[in-house]
C-alpha cells in the first residue's frame, strides 16, 4: 500500500525526477522495518520460508529502484534474489524476477535464460511463457 501511488506514477511512461525521486524515498522507507528481523530470519534455523519471503520482498524494492528510479544499478536486486533461490531453489518467482532484471537491463538472451528456468522450476512462476515471448 505504501509503494502503489509513487509506483504508479514512476512507471508511467512521462515519468518526471520527482516521480521517481518520490518512489526511491518511499522504496527506502518500506526497508527500514526489515533490518532487524532480517539478520535473526537469515541466521536461525527453521526460518527458510519467512527468510525466503524477507529476501523476495527486498530483491523486489530494490528491483523498483534499479529499474524505475533511474538511479545507479548497484546489483542489489539481483544478489537478493539469488540468495532467496539459494534457500529454495524451487521457485520460480525468484528466476522470473532475475529475468525482468535481465530484460529491463536490455539483456534478451540472459532474460530467456532466467524465463525458461522460472517456467521449468518445481514451483513454475505463472507468467514464464508470457515474459518469454516478450523478452
Amino acid at each position: 500500500v505504501l509503494l502503489e501511488a509513487p509506483l504508479a506514477a514512476a512507471k508511467r511512461r512521462d515519468a518526471d525526477v520527482d516521480a521517481r525521486a518520490a518512489l526511491a524515498d518511499a522504496v527506502d522507507e518500506a526497508q527500514r522495518p526489515f533490518g532487524a528481523a532480517a539478520d535473526s530470519l537469515l541466521r536461525g534455523a527453521g526460518h527458510v520460508e519467512a527468510a525466503h519471503s524477507l529476501l523476495m520482498a527486498l530483491g523486489d524494492l530494490e528491483r523498483y529502484r534499479e529499474t524505475l528510479c533511474g538511479t545507479p544499478k548497484t546489483g542489489n536486486a539481483a544478489a537478493l534474489y539469488v540468495r532467496a533461490l539459494a534457500l529454495r531453489p524451487a521457485s520460480g518467482r525468484c528466476c522470473g524476477n532475475l529475468g525482468a532484471l535481465e530484460d529491463a537491463a536490455q539483456r534478451p538472451w540472459r532474460a530467456a535464460h532466467w524465463y525458461l528456468r522460472a517456467g521449468r522450476c518445481g514451483e513454475p512462476w505463472a507468467a514464464a511463457a508470457a515474459a518469454l515471448g516478450a523478452a
